[in-house]
């Protein structure tokens, strides 16, 4: 007589079990990746912040208040070859003019861009001084090691909009 067959043994649980577990298991490890992306994109952007706001704050002081060769001289070279020196002059007056003295620099946003071109920082500060307002966006790069100044506008705005 042939010996009976051993019984296999009975898997506990269910597969449904093991497939809920790994997908639960792979969007916590997912949400985790996110979480720890999102802390060290805000860390690089707080530091980068950190070496571009004293520049962009030391820019925005000599051109409000008209030293205009300390200004010009932190413009990046591609500013400088678009722009002649008169113009930049003629900006800087204009904005002086704008705002009539010494005034109060808020900060207002920052960005950072990368790409082909290469990294752009981007500081825009509230301009303010008695009822006279405007925003002053600065966009700074990196030329041989300093930091530059690559483009400034001068919107006046009015003094009581947030």
């Amino acid at each position: 007589m042939d010996p009976a067959p051993v019984p296999t043994p009975r898997r506990s649980g269910s597969p449904w079990a093991l497939i809920l577990g790994l997908g639960c298991g792979g969007c916590l490890l997912v949400i985790i990746f996110f979480v720890a992306g999102g802390v060290f994109l805000f860390r690089a952007g707080s530091d980068a912040f950190k070496e571009v706001d004293p520049v962009a704050r030391k820019f925005a002081g000599h051109v409000l208040v008209g030293e205009t060769d300390s200004a010009y001289s932190m413009i990046s070279r591609q500013w400088n070859q678009t722009s002649t020196r008169k113009q930049f002059s003629e900006w800087v007056e204009h904005c002086r003019k704008q705002i009539g003295g010494q005034p109060t620099l808020t900060f207002s946003g920052y960005n950072f861009y990368s790409g082909t071109g290469g990294r752009r920082e981007s500081v825009t500060y509230r301009v303010t001084r008695g009822d006279r307002a405007a925003i002053m966006p600065i966009t700074l790069v990196r030329e041989s090691g300093q930091i530059r100044i690559a483009a400034a506008t001068f919107t006046p705005a009015p003094a009581n909009s947030d």
